[in-house]
This record gives C-alpha cells, structure tokens and sequence, in this order.
C-alpha cells in the first residue's frame, strides 16, 4: 500500500532512538522498539489510505467484488500479520522501555 506520508519509517525510526535511546539500557537500545514504533505509523497511515481510498471516497457508490477481495486482502496482509508481528515485538519492550524511562535520574 502506497501513500504519502508525513515522515518516512527510517527517520521516524531514528527520532525514537534519539528521544528514547538516553534513558534506556544498552540492551533495549538493541531491541526493534525503535522499528516497531515507525512501523506501526506507517502501517496505521497506509491503512487510512486504502479505506480513504476505497471506501470513503466511494460514498454511497457500490465496490466492486474484486476491489473488495483486494482490499480485505491487503487489510489481512498489513493490518493482521505485519501489525501483529509489530504489536508482539512491542508488547515485550515497550513496557520495560517505559519502566527505565520512569527510574531515570
């Protein structure tokens, strides 16, 4: 899914490291916190925009079946395997990355 984004994945991903990375172990600092938190952006914004795309904009307008199938499909690819594969990863860290940030002094 194409679409025009605010901030692309990488430097998104670089931002996260520069504001969280100073509180943080050497350990965190290791893990795909940083990834998982631009991915689940783009991902979201890639979501908007194919129902933007397909459903909003339709208005009362009927889809198709193919466009439909189409559609399921990429929500089933993005939102149900790569989110979730995102959601699991920061699941595990995110809490901890919280945690250290509270404790810093």
């Amino acid at each position: 899914m194409e679409n025009d984004r605010l901030i692309n994945e990488v430097d998104l991903a670089k931002n996260f490291r520069r504001a969280i990375e100073p509180y943080i172990s050497e350990d965190l600092k290791g893990s795909a916190i940083f990834v998982d938190l631009s991915d689940i952006y783009a991902i979201c914004l890639s979501y908007v925009a194919l129902i933007d795309s397909h459903l909003i904009s339709k208005g009362d307008e009927k889809i198709n079946k193919e466009s439909l199938v189409g559609v399921l499909y990429e929500i089933d690819s993005e939102l149900v395997e790569h989110l979730s594969f995102h959601l699991e990863s920061l699941k595990e860290n995110l809490p901890l990355v919280i945690e250290q940030i509270e404790k810093y002094k």
